[in-house]
């Protein structure tokens, strides 16, 4: 009806700081993925020919298809693979990754990716040198300063750090930029802190207060026993 009130969503409240609607589960073990992968490896690996004459690079897919965007022509018409061209292929994501400014679309993606495809994204920045890795660490700044997807920011920096953490440490220019990352990440734990303890306050208060009420109220029954 007219007199009820309009309700209205809003993506992010300011000075506030949200969490992602993913389950637990998409990010809470990226931390422990190599241990759920050793567990799970078969006991005996898989056995390859004996005789590969060559190998062509692969879609990321469910299907096995062949990427043949790095072939190029020869002097003959004939379709040869360069090692430049397969060091150059990327995956989607490290695509997106290099290609964005805005890195909103890279983090939707992210967020799309289940563990083992986020580890394995992870773990091939190096590939392409220090650039792919600063490109993931500004990714990981602007998430952090939106204060959107707290959690996700979280665990994806831990994997981060756990998986190229000495190759930051060595690399003037991750390291210098990791002063700014470091920044956003106690700016966002400082105002996350602050709720804490302004709920735990309020609930230590509400104690307090209901303790005071059920003193007052043994009291007041002892002095009527008394008279």
């Amino acid at each position: 009806s007219d007199l009820e009130p309009e309700h209205f969503q809003v993506d992010q409240i300011e000075n506030m700081i949200t969490l992602s609607e993913l389950p637990p589960s998409r990010w809470q073990n990226l931390l422990d993925i190599d241990i759920i992968k050793k567990r799970n490896k078969p006991l005996e690996a898989p056995k390859t020919p004996k005789a590969a004459p060559f190998f062509l690079p692969t879609l990321p897919s469910l299907n096995l298809e062949f990427d043949l965007s790095a072939l190029k022509d020869n002097e003959d018409g004939v379709k040869t693979v360069t090692l430049q061209n397969i060091k150059r292929n990327l995956t989607p994501f490290a695509k997106l990754l290099m290609d964005s400014g805005d890195f909103q679309r890279v983090i939707e993606k992210l967020k799309s990716l289940g563990p083992s495809a986020i580890d394995f994204e992870v773990n091939s920045l190096a590939m392409e040198g220090e650039d792919l890795l600063l490109k993931f660490m500004q990714m990981l700044d602007q998430l952090l300063r939106t204060n959107t997807d707290f959690e996700l920011g979280q665990a994806y920096l831990a994997l981060f750090l756990k998986v190229h953490g000495e190759t930051v440490a060595t690399t003037p220019t991750l390291c210098s930029f990791m002063d700014q990352l470091h920044e956003a990440q106690e700016s966002s734990w400082r105002r996350l802190q602050t709720s804490i303890w302004y709920t735990l306050a309020v609930v230590d208060l509400k104690l307090m207060e209901s303790y005071g009420h059920q003193t007052s109220s043994l009291v007041s029954t002892a002095e009527r026993k008394n008279i």
